[in-house]
C-alpha cells in the first residue's frame, strides 16, 4: 500500500519519470550549447575581432570625432611600449560640458567596441540635442527662435525710433532749440496715427538722442582717422553769446579718395594765451582719439589765422605744438609739417586794408 502511494505521488509531481528526465536533459543541453556559443563569441571579439570606426558612420553623424592617441600596452614587468589607438567621441558635447551628459560613453570617449548603435542612441539623446541647439545659437544668433520673435515684435518699434532719431538730428543740424522737439513729434504723430512714443516726446529725450547720434558719428570719424595715412589740423577761435572764448578744431584727411573735413570739438579756453590755445587744440584732437603719438606720426599740416598768439615765431601756439611733437619723437625739427596762414583770413585782412585807403571808382 505504501509503495502504491509513493508511486502515485511521483506520478502527480512528475518526478523521476522517464519522459520528464528526457525533457530536462534536453533543456540543459540547449542552455549549455548557447552558453558555449556566447563564450566563443566573446573570446572571438576579445582576441581576434577588431572593431574600427567606419567612414559611413562619420558621414551620417557629423558631430562624431575620431582621433588617435597613444596608449601603454606593456605588461607590468616589461618595459613600456606605446601603441596608437582610436578614440571616438562627440565634439559638440565636449564643447559644452555644462549641458552635456558627462557620464555618456561618447563624452568620455570610446576606445574599443565601436558600434553604430552607440552613435544612434547618443544622437537621439535630449542632452545631445540641447548642445546642438546651443552651438547653433552661438554661431547664428539671429536665426534662433527667440531672436526671430524679438525681431518681428520690434520691427515697428525700430521704425518709430528711427522717426525720433531723424527728428532729433534735424533739430541739431538746424541749430534749433530742443524745446521744439515735442511739437515736431506731435506733427509726426498726426502723419502716422499708429506712432505711439509719447514717453519720448520731451526736450530731455531729444538731448539724449542727439548725444547718442554724436557718439555714433564720432566713432565713425575715429575709424576713418585710424585708416587715414595723413591728417591736417585746422583751428580758429570764436566767442559765444556769453563772451566765452572758444577754440574750434577741425581735422582734414583723405577718406576713400575724397578729401573730407570734420569738426573735432569746440573747446572752451581757460585763457586766450598761446598755451591756452595749444591746450585747447590738444583737448579737441584727443576727443577724436588723436593722441600726441598719432599726431606726430600722421600730421603734415597746421592751419590757423595770423594772430601772434597762434603764429608767433617764439612762443605761438603752433610753435609750442611743434616743439611738443619734436620732443615726443626725438626730432630736431618738424619741417615736414606745413604751417599755413588761413587763406580766408588773409583775404579778410586784404579787404580791410583796401577799405581803409581812398580809391576811385572807375566806370567802364
Amino acid at each position: 500500500m505504501a509503495d502504491i502511494r509513493l508511486w502515485l505521488a511521483g506520478k502527480t509531481t512528475g518526478a523521476n519519470t522517464p519522459m520528464n528526465n528526457a525533457g530536462e536533459s534536453s533543456a540543459v543541453g540547449k542552455r549549455k550549447s548557447l552558453e558555449e556559443i556566447h563564450q566563443k563569441q566573446r573570446e572571438y571579439d576579445k582576441k581576434k575581432r577588431q572593431r574600427v570606426v567606419q567612414q559611413k558612420w562619420l558621414e551620417d553623424f557629423k558631430r562624431a570625432v575620431i582621433e588617435e592617441q597613444e596608449s601603454n600596452g606593456a605588461a607590468a614587468d616589461l618595459e613600456p611600449s606605446f601603441k596608437k589607438s582610436q578614440v571616438l567621441y562627440c565634439g559638440v558635447c565636449r564643447k559644452f560640458p555644462h549641458l552635456a551628459d558627462t557620464k555618456s560613453s561618447l563624452y568620455v570617449g570610446v576606445t574599443d567596441k565601436f558600434k553604430r548603435q552607440t552613435l544612434e542612441w547618443h544622437h537621439k539623446s535630449k542632452l545631445h540635442e540641447k548642445c546642438i541647439l546651443h552651438e547653433a545659437a552661438i554661431q547664428k544668433p539671429q536665426e534662433t527662435c527667440i531672436a526671430k520673435s524679438i525681431t518681428k515684435m520690434h520691427e515697428k518699434n525700430i521704425q518709430h525710433l528711427n522717426i525720433l532719431f531723424n527728428t532729433a538730428y534735424y533739430i541739431a543740424k538746424q541749430g534749433e532749440a530742443f524745446i521744439k522737439f515735442p511739437k515736431l513729434c506731435s506733427l509726426q504723430k498726426k502723419n502716422n496715427p499708429e506712432w505711439n512714443f509719447e514717453n519720448y516726446m520731451t526736450d530731455h529725450a531729444c538731448r539724449n538722442f542727439v548725444i547718442a547720434i554724436s557718439e555714433t558719428l564720432k566713432m565713425t570719424i575715429r575709424s576713418q582717422i585710424e585708416n587715414a595715412r595723413f591728417i591736417s589740423v585746422l583751428s580758429d577761435d570764436s566767442t559765444d553769446k556769453g563772451i566765452q572764448e572758444q577754440e574750434l578744431i577741425y581735422v582734414r584727411f583723405v577718406c576713400e579718395g575724397t578729401l573730407v573735413t570734420h569738426l573735432c570739438d569746440i573747446v572752451s579756453m581757460k585763457n586766450s594765451t598761446s598755451s591756452g590755445v595749444k591746450n585747447a587744440i590738444m583737448v579737441g584732437l584727443e576727443s577724436m582719439g588723436i593722441s600726441l603719438d598719432i599726431l606726430s606720426q600722421k600730421c603734415i599740416g597746421l592751419n590757423t589765422d595770423g594772430a601772434a598768439v597762434n603764429l608767433g615765431t617764439k612762443s605761438g601756439a603752433v610753435k609750442q605744438l611743434l616743439d611738443e611733437v619734436s620732443k615726443n619723437q626725438g626730432w630736431d625739427n618738424c619741417n615736414h609739417i606745413a604751417v599755413v596762414h588761413c587763406v580766408a583770413h588773409n583775404l579778410e585782412l586784404a579787404v580791410c586794408d583796401v577799405k581803409k585807403k581812398e580809391f576811385i571808382h572807375i566806370q567802364i
